[in-house]
């Protein structure tokens, strides 16, 4: 959490679930391509924090990240829609501090923290000038 962007706060609490079992990477390009449908739908720049379990009993715990505080219920509905997530059930809660992060972090995680979804929504954004993309690359590089 500590390479998400200052004016991110969470949003949501999320958790889906498996008709049948799935491998961690199945795991990831699933979650990560709610995430993104999720941003473009929510039309805001959204972060997840994703811990999960794989194999019996798949599933997975998100918390949402935006820097857009205001969640809707129509927000909510749409996060829980067969739209967003057709593998199975889920459900989304408001962010309340409920001790949601902790529970997330408890499963094994996947590598995702710090990752801003961008919506394309602002002209920079789709001009591959998002800010927070920028800065995300400029933290991958000096990492590097």
């Amino acid at each position: 959490m500590d390479r998400l962007p200052n004016d991110f706060v969470p949003i949501a609490f999320i958790t889906g679930t498996y008709r049948n079992p799935r491998t961690r990477d199945d795991i990831a390009i699933d979650t990560r391509k709610y995430t993104l449908r999720a941003s473009r739908r929510l039309k805001r720049h959204i972060s997840p924090e994703i811990g999960y379990k794989e194999f019996d009993n798949s599933h997975f715990h998100m918390t949402l990240f935006s820097n857009d505080p205001k969640v809707t219920d129509a927000d909510i509905k749409l996060l829980q829609s067969k739209e967003l997530w057709g593998f199975g059930r889920i459900e989304a809660k408001r962010w309340e501090n409920m001790g949601g992060l902790h529970y997330t972090l408890k499963h094994k995680s996947i590598p995702m923290v710090g990752e801003v979804f961008c919506p394309c929504q602002k002209r920079s954004c789709r001009k591959n000038r998002c800010k927070y993309q920028i800065e995300q690359r400029r933290t991958k590089n000096t990492e590097r």
